[in-house]
């Protein structure tokens, strides 16, 4: 009887050992589970702020390309009409000579 009962202690010792080695596993698998999403939170956020700056520099490129196209008509036109003014001139000078 005595050996009946040491192996009925033994065998209640190892299944208290394995519950507690089982939910000890639990523990470390929701704590693993917990920094990944961590981990990935922190990587979306780091992508999303990316995406903005990238989206901020295109914008502008996008502005200053429109700038850069007003200007150069702009100065198109202000060559063309000195280039006039400048033939009046000579126009002028060639008048006054005669």
């Amino acid at each position: 009887m005595a050996k009946n009962e040491v192996l009925d202690r033994e065998v209640n010792t190892q299944k208290e050992i394995m519950k507690q080695f089982e939910q000890s596993k639990k523990e470390y698998v929701a704590k693993l589970k917990n920094e990944l999403d961590t981990v990935e939170s922190r990587f979306l956020k780091v992508i999303n702020e990316n995406n903005m700056v990238g989206e901020d520099y295109r914008s502008q490129a996008y502005i200053n390309f429109h700038k850069y196209l007003a200007l150069k008509v702009q100065t198109t036109e202000s060559v063309e009409i000195m280039d006039k003014m400048q033939e009046e001139i000579y126009a002028l000078k060639e008048e006054r000579k005669k």
